[in-house]
C-alpha cells in the first residue's frame, strides 16, 4: 500500500522546482495531485510528467495573491478530485534588495505571494479537512527567516510570517485532527536560483561553491531533498507533530 493511496494533495507553485518535485513524489506514492500554478504551460508540463509515469494529476491555474481566485480553485479541486487530504503551500517569490531600495509595491508583493498566498490556500482548504476531521498542511518557510543576510529584508519578513502562520494554524485546526507544519529550506538548486544568478550577472557555479563551503554537508540541496521531508510531514508517520518547522539546510540548527 502506497502512503498516499487515493489521497487528494494540493501543491501550489507545482510548475517547477520544489513544487514539481513534491507533486511527482506524492503521485508516485499514490496521491491524486492538484498541480496548482499561475502558469498554464508549467502546470501542464508537471501533469504530463506525472501521468506519463503512471500517476494521477490535474492542472489548476490560480494566482495565490487573489483570495477569490484561490477559493474558486479549491472548489474546483474538490469537485474534480474529491475532499482534500493534504495542502502544500509551496508557491513563493524570492528577491534581494537593500532596505532603501525596496518600494512599497515590492514590499507588498513579497508579503502577498509568500505569506498571504499561504493563508488564502490554508483558509480555503481547511473547510474540506474540517468536514472530515482530518488533514495535513505543510508550509514552506526559509532559512532566511532565522539566519538572514543583507538584502533579504522583505523576503525574511514574509517567511518569518509563514512560521507564525504555521504555529497559529496548528492551534486553530488541531481540534479537527489537522496538523500544520513547515519546512525551512536553505539554498536549493532550482530554476529560480539559476534565474536569480543570471539576473544578477553572477556565475551560478560560484554560488554553489560558496554554499557548499558554508554547509556541513558537501553539496547543495536539490528539490527532491525537500520533497522527501514534505511527504514525511504529510504522512501518517508525522501524525503527532504539529506547529513545527523542520530545517532542511545542510547545516546544524538551520542557520
Amino acid at each position: 500500500m502506497k502512503r498516499f493511496e487515493d489521497r487528494v494533495v494540493i501543491v501550489t507553485g507545482a510548475g517547477s522546482g520544489i513544487g514539481r518535485a513534491c507533486a511527482e513524489r506524492f503521485a508516485r506514492e499514490g496521491a491524486r495531485v492538484a498541480v496548482v500554478d499561475r502558469d498554464t504551460e508549467s502546470a501542464s508540463a508537471t501533469v504530463e510528467a506525472i501521468t506519463d509515469a503512471g500517476g494521477t494529476a490535474e492542472p489548476f491555474i490560480a494566482d495565490v495573491t487573489d483570495s477569490a481566485a484561490v477559493g474558486r480553485c479549491v472548489d474546483s479541486i474538490v469537485a474534480s478530485l474529491g475532499e482534500i487530504d493534504v495542502l502544500v503551500n509551496n508557491a513563493g517569490l524570492h528577491a534581494t534588495s537593500l532596505v532603501h531600495k525596496i518600494s512599497d509595491s515590492e514590499w507588498q508583493r513579497m508579503l502577498d505571494v509568500n505569506l498571504s498566498g499561504s493563508f488564502y490556500f490554508a483558509r480555503a482548504a481547511q473547510a474540506s479537512m474540517v468536514r472530515r476531521r482530518s488533514g495535513r498542511v505543510v508550509n514552506v518557510t526559509s532559512q532566511a527567516s532565522i539566519g538572514t543576510e543583507r538584502g533579504f529584508v522583505h523576503y525574511a519578513a514574509a517567511k518569518a510570517g509563514v512560521m507564525g502562520l504555521t504555529r497559529s494554524l496548528a492551534l486553530d485546526l488541531g481540534p479537527f485532527d489537522i496538523t500544520v507544519n513547515a519546512v525551512g529550506p536553505g539554498h536549493v538548486e532550482t530554476p529560480m536560483t539559476h534565474h536569480l544568478a543570471d539576473t544578477a550577472g553572477v556565475d551560478y557555479e560560484s554560488i554553489r561553491a560558496e554554499q557548499i563551503r558554508r554547509n556541513a554537508l558537501p553539496r547543495v540541496a536539490q528539490p527532491e531533498d525537500l520533497a522527501g521531508v514534505i511527504t514525511f510531514l504529510a504522512s501518517d508517520d508525522a501524525r503527532h507533530m504539529t506547529g513545527q518547522v523542520l530545517w532542511v539546510t545542510g547545516r546544524p540548527n538551520g542557520g
